[in-house]
Protein backbone atom coordinates (compact mmCIF):
# COMPACT_ATOMS: atom_id res chain seq x y z
CA UNK A 1 0.00 0.00 0.00
CA UNK A 2 1.22 3.49 -0.77
CA UNK A 3 -0.14 6.99 -1.17
CA UNK A 4 0.10 9.60 -3.90
CA UNK A 5 2.97 11.48 -2.21
CA UNK A 6 4.98 8.39 -1.18
CA UNK A 7 8.59 8.59 -2.42
CA UNK A 8 10.12 5.73 -0.42
CA UNK A 9 8.81 2.66 1.40
CA UNK A 10 10.56 -0.03 3.42
CA UNK A 11 8.91 -3.15 4.83
CA UNK A 12 9.87 -6.13 6.95
CA UNK A 13 8.07 -9.37 7.83
CA UNK A 14 8.63 -11.12 11.15
CA UNK A 15 7.11 -14.16 12.90
CA UNK A 16 5.57 -13.31 16.28
CA UNK A 17 7.27 -15.02 19.24
CA UNK A 18 4.00 -15.79 21.07
CA UNK A 19 2.06 -17.37 18.19
CA UNK A 20 2.41 -18.41 14.57
CA UNK A 21 1.30 -15.07 13.10
CA UNK A 22 3.33 -12.97 10.73
CA UNK A 23 3.60 -9.21 11.18
CA UNK A 24 4.42 -6.91 8.30
CA UNK A 25 5.63 -3.41 9.18
CA UNK A 26 6.08 -0.70 6.54
CA UNK A 27 7.60 2.74 6.95
CA UNK A 28 6.74 5.45 4.43
CA UNK A 29 8.45 8.64 3.32
CA UNK A 30 6.89 11.09 3.73
CA UNK A 31 5.03 9.67 6.71
CA UNK A 32 1.90 11.74 6.15
CA UNK A 33 -1.22 9.63 5.73
CA UNK A 34 -2.90 11.23 2.72
CA UNK A 35 -5.39 8.88 1.04
CA UNK A 36 -6.43 11.54 -1.50
CA UNK A 37 -5.02 11.16 -4.98
CA UNK A 38 -3.67 8.24 -6.92
CA UNK A 39 -0.01 7.16 -6.81
CA UNK A 40 -0.02 6.80 -10.61
CA UNK A 41 -1.46 8.74 -13.53
CA UNK A 42 -2.60 7.35 -16.87
CA UNK A 43 -0.40 8.31 -19.79
CA UNK A 44 3.05 7.82 -21.25
CA UNK A 45 5.70 6.72 -18.72
CA UNK A 46 7.91 9.35 -17.11
CA UNK A 47 6.53 12.34 -19.04
CA UNK A 48 5.67 14.23 -15.83
CA UNK A 49 8.76 13.55 -13.69
CA UNK A 50 9.57 16.56 -11.48
CA UNK A 51 12.95 18.30 -11.47
CA UNK A 52 15.63 16.07 -9.93
CA UNK A 53 13.93 12.83 -11.05
CA UNK A 54 14.80 10.49 -13.93
CA UNK A 55 13.00 7.55 -15.53
CA UNK A 56 13.83 4.15 -13.99
CA UNK A 57 11.82 1.00 -14.73
CA UNK A 58 9.12 3.18 -16.31
CA UNK A 59 8.69 5.21 -13.10
CA UNK A 60 10.05 8.56 -11.92
CA UNK A 61 13.01 8.13 -9.55
CA UNK A 62 14.62 10.77 -7.34
CA UNK A 63 18.20 11.21 -8.55
CA UNK A 64 19.08 13.61 -5.73
CA UNK A 65 18.98 10.83 -3.14
CA UNK A 66 22.39 9.25 -2.64
CA UNK A 67 23.12 6.15 -0.62
CA UNK A 68 26.47 6.34 1.15
CA UNK A 69 28.61 3.23 1.33
CA UNK A 70 29.17 2.49 5.01
CA UNK A 71 30.17 -0.28 7.35
CA UNK A 72 27.41 -2.16 9.21
CA UNK A 73 25.99 0.11 11.91
CA UNK A 74 23.29 0.04 14.56
CA UNK A 75 21.25 3.17 15.20
CA UNK A 76 18.82 3.61 18.07
CA UNK A 77 16.36 6.51 18.05
CA UNK A 78 13.98 7.33 20.87
CA UNK A 79 10.75 9.16 20.08
CA UNK A 80 7.58 9.57 22.17
CA UNK A 81 5.79 6.36 21.19
CA UNK A 82 4.91 2.86 22.27
CA UNK A 83 5.77 1.15 18.96
CA UNK A 84 9.11 -0.17 17.80
CA UNK A 85 10.52 -2.10 14.86
CA UNK A 86 13.84 -3.63 13.89
CA UNK A 87 14.73 -3.34 10.22
CA UNK A 88 17.63 -5.00 8.40
CA UNK A 89 18.32 -3.89 4.84
CA UNK A 90 20.97 -4.62 2.25
CA UNK A 91 21.63 -1.57 0.10
CA UNK A 92 23.01 -2.01 -3.38
CA UNK A 93 25.43 0.82 -4.08
CA UNK A 94 28.92 0.71 -5.56
CA UNK A 95 29.55 -1.86 -2.86
CA UNK A 96 26.95 -3.53 -0.67
CA UNK A 97 26.30 -2.54 2.92
CA UNK A 98 24.01 -4.01 5.55
CA UNK A 99 22.38 -1.56 7.92
CA UNK A 100 20.51 -2.79 10.99
CA UNK A 101 18.43 -0.19 12.81
CA UNK A 102 16.27 -0.33 15.88
CA UNK A 103 13.75 2.46 15.46
CA UNK A 104 11.09 3.94 17.70
CA UNK A 105 8.30 4.78 15.26
CA UNK A 106 5.29 7.04 15.66
CA UNK A 107 2.18 4.85 15.35
CA UNK A 108 0.69 7.09 12.63
CA UNK A 109 3.66 6.33 10.38
CA UNK A 110 3.52 2.55 10.72
CA UNK A 111 1.23 0.03 9.06
CA UNK A 112 1.01 -3.42 10.64
CA UNK A 113 -0.64 -6.32 8.85
CA UNK A 114 -1.13 -9.64 10.62
CA UNK A 115 -1.82 -13.00 9.01
CA UNK A 116 -1.85 -16.58 10.30
CA UNK A 117 0.85 -18.92 9.03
Amino acid sequence: MLWSQTTEVGCTIETCKNDSNLSTVCIYKPGDFSPEGSPYEKGENCTKCPTGFDCYRKQCRNTLTTLPTTSPATTTSTLPTTSSATITSTLLTTSSATITSTLQILPALMLILRSAV
